[in-house]
């Protein structure tokens, strides 16, 4: 789909959004007749994420309709086996990592690693504790090693008993080089 939906100089559909593109409409809601046209009731939206949520209808005998049932869960949190397809046939998943319980370390980290591996899009949290603190500490430190003066602010995290690394090392070299005991 060309970006012709989204240019107020191209889209001439609605007078307000050509005029004044997304920084004015006078419309409150879609049935009123200055919205017919404006981009922002037409699909895909510009800069849109898809959410795919569920929910599971509650089984009332005798019901003139079904209604959510508001009581159900699945016996396991995030549940990937409760979804009805497989999201990633749509777009890739992206994960959101925040701060966890101890509890909960352990999926977390191996949910983490797997997402990395696949290229998954991912976002931590890195005012939050436990693992996904630890991991934006280490994308910090991996920041130094392909900035500038990679050395400099490497040294803090260069293992001691490695002996002298000289400027010219590959990243690769730093990365060996660095102990896990001074990054975290």
């Amino acid at each position: 789909l060309q970006g012709d939906l989204w240019d107020p100089t191209i889209n001439k559909a609605n007078p307000e959004f050509a005029e004044h593109g997304y920084e004015y409409w006078s419309f409150d809601s879609l049935d009123q007749k200055m919205i017919n046209g404006h981009p922002i009731t037409q699909w895909p939206w510009p800069h849109a994420d898809l959410f795919v949520l569920f929910y599971r209808e509650e089984n009332i005998t005798g019901a003139a309709h079904a209604d959510v049932d508001w009581e159900f869960s699945t016996r396991t949190r995030l549940d990937e086996e409760a979804v009805l397809f497989a999201p990633e046939i749509v777009t890739p998943v992206g994960f959101v990592f925040i701060g966890a319980p101890y509890c909960w370390q352990p999926q977390m980290k191996k949910k983490l690693i797997h997402a990395v591996k696949l290229a998954n899009p991912i976002v931590v949290l890195d005012n939050t504790p436990n693992v996904a603190k630890q991991v934006s500490l280490f994308v910090k430190v991996l920041g130094n090693i392909y900035g500038r003066n990679a050395l400099t602010a490497c040294r803090p995290f260069l293992n001691d008993e490695r002996g002298a690394i000289s400027s010219n090392q590959s990243s690769g070299d730093l990365i060996q080089a660095m102990s896990p005991a001074k990054i975290m």
